[in-house]
């Protein structure tokens, strides 16, 4: 029995066709122990949790034509399951025992030399339909190290997730049996770091980053990686143990030199690739003095025996560098924002480029930093976030076109390099629902530039609505100026049906009571709508804030509803269970 309220299947339309499919599949299941007298045979379903679910999104629509259009990605599916993970065998699903306050169930150390950055850990769920598994679900995350050895590991990946270290009080029942999570490999992947997320294939068995080298030999370029997991021999054992990959072990590192021509010229790249599941193409960049590049990248994922990622064509911007790449798949559309203040896009025509849009006029804006778009494939709307329009910091709403947009204000013009990062929706924007009204979350510079939330609303209800040009300020998340934040990250609970915003602060945390009064990584009760925010809000201790947060609730077990981040000091991956993540 079907018992969550799912977003994409709420209405009528919806409620018909997941007849048709669960009346299908029991069919299938039915003819299949007939035909071959064995029992059915369940086939897992791996989920990939990465920062790409924070970049392209598909909030629900009730257009039949709409869905046929985004649901040819094979990352509807994967952002569907996400949002909704008790939807189809909800005997994995149930509530787990009741979580008080928040507490950290692990950490591990993933450098001793770098600080951490903006960068969201990976996860990857073997089965979303079972319960979870302590061998095969894990979490990878790249390390911007300056130079990889078999003493400093670039990439390093955990299992054995859903376990606790120490003992914590009270002391709960570990789903996982071991103390803290177990190093399921730590690779010297090159000479370089890895300063940007990680991206995982949907069989959880490669995983696709970009090394940046910064010193010694090959200093100023960066190399495209599709490492194939080694299963044998030793795989390392911690970030001051790692292996090189190939060597004991048999896992397999092909790269390939993000160069337009071949080495003659070669630039750094500290941004995360964007993987195409439907075409098996990545979509990454390099930015040099003044100028970047684009490309694409065939055969990034493949069965056997390992990929070999090959070049198709790269393309260079004119007098400025891109931000990290987001691919709508439907209008085969490269979105990004540039060094010189506009949003963009380039087509990708197979074999070659098109040609370059860019928002014009009112819609160019500030930054020094090019933070990359979140792409609304569904409504075919596109937002950003900017230092200023010359007197605010600001979230903008483009059309697929460029050809107009409206921003709204979230805080004064940044001079200090505190700026807003990457917003988030709440579940009534991705669902369609019209109470609580659906709203964007954000962190801005607030006055002062102290760290601050914003809440932004809509012209309706109705999805793919206009954003509002006004904002909401919801109060301070640090207690003094100089603090800035992570991108937010929305979670709904569709068990407890409770709503949360995580989000990390660097310094002056306002959580004094939990969080200690320096870094911290804060959650915020939204099931109501504003969150309260003051010294007694739930809030965990994170060195230096954090990196972009990676949620998990994909389980009954109270210790497999956590968020996953790195603090970017001391350089930390940690797992916490949060309070209401239950």
């Amino acid at each position: 029995m079907f018992t969550a309220s799912c977003g994409y299947w709420e209405r009528p339309w919806g409620e018909f066709m997941r007849g048709i499919i669960v009346g299908s599949f029991w069919l299938m299941a039915l003819a299949a122990l007939f035909l071959v007298g064995q029992p059915f045979q369940h086939v897992p379903l791996g989920i990939v949790s990465d920062w790409t679910h924070h970049r392209l999104l598909y909030p629900a629509s009730n257009n039949p034509a709409v869905m046929a259009r985004i649901r040819q990605d094979p990352r509807w599916v994967q952002n569907w399951y996400l949002r909704n993970p008790q939807a189809w065998w909800p005997q994995h699903r149930w509530p787990g025992q009741s979580n008080t306050g928040s507490h950290r169930d692990w950490n591990i150390l993933l450098s001793t030399s770098v600080t951490g950055g903006q960068t969201f850990p990976a996860k990857y769920v073997f089965d979303v339909t079972a319960a979870p598994s302590c061998t095969s679900d894990y979490v990878a995350i790249g390390v911007p190290v300056t130079t990889a050895s078999t003493t400093n590991a670039n990439l390093i990946a955990v299992n054995n997730l859903y376990s606790y270290q120490g003992t914590p009080s009270p002391t709960p029942t570990a789903f996982c049996t071991t103390n803290g999570p177990t190093v399921m490999f730590a690779y010297a992947s090159g000479t370089g770091g890895v300063p940007a997320s990680v991206v995982i294939s949907p069989n959880g068995k490669q995983i696709a980053y970009i090394e940046n080298i910064t010193a010694g030999t090959g200093a100023g370029s960066s190399y495209f990686h599709v490492l194939t997991i080694g299963t044998t021999g030793s795989n390392g054992t911690s970030a001051s143990a790692a292996v090189v990959p190939g060597t004991g072990n048999n896992a397999v590192d092909n790269r390939l030199l993000l160069s337009p021509d071949g080495g003659t010229t070669n630039e750094n790249s500290t941004t995360t690739p964007f993987v195409d599941y439907a075409d098996n193409v990545a979509y990454v960049d390099t930015y040099g003095t003044g100028t970047g590049y684009i490309y694409k990248i065939a055969n990034v994922f493949s069965a056997s025996p390992a990929a070999t990622p090959t070049m198709v064509w790269h393309y260079q911007l004119p007098a400025a560098y891109p931000s990290t790449l987001v691919y709508d798949y439907a209008t085969k559309r490269i979105f990004f924002t540039d060094s010189t203040f506009h949003i963009d896009y380039l087509p990708d025509n197979g074999s070659t480029n098109g040609t370059l849009v860019q928002s014009t006029g009112a819609c160019i804006f500030d930054a020094t930093v090019t933070g990359p778009v979140i792409v609304d494939s569904t409504n075919q709307l596109v937002y950003g976030y900017f230092e200023s329009n010359a007197t605010n910091a600001v979230i903008v709403q483009a059309p697929f076109s460029l050809a107009s947009c409206v921003a709204a204000p979230v805080g004064t013009k940044s001079t200090g390099g505190i700026q807003p990062l990457a917003p988030d929706f709440n579940n009534s924007w991705y669902t369609g629902a019209t109470s609580p009204a659906p709203l964007i979350y954000a962190s801005g510079t607030g006055t002062g530039e102290l760290a601050t939330l914003y809440s932004i609303g809509f012209s309706s209800a109705t999805p793919g609505a206009t954003m509002l040009t006004t904002s909401t300020d919801l109060g301070a998340l640090a207690s003094a100026t100089g603090a800035d934040s992570s991108p937010v990250t929305e979670f709904y609970n569709t068990l407890t049906k409770a709503e949360y915003l995580f989000v990390g602060i660097t310094n002056h945390c306002i959580a004094t009571t939990h969080g200690g009064t320096a870094g911290c990584v804060l959650s915020l009760n939204i099931t109501s709508g504003a969150p309260t925010i003051n010294a007694g809000t739930t809030a965990i201790a994170a060195a230096g804030g954090t990196s972009g947060i990676t949620v998990d609730n994909n389980s009954s077990a109270v210790e497999a509803s956590s968020v996953y981040y790195a603090t970017k000091t001391g350089t930390n991956l940690v797992k916490a269970t949060q309070s209401g993540l239950q």
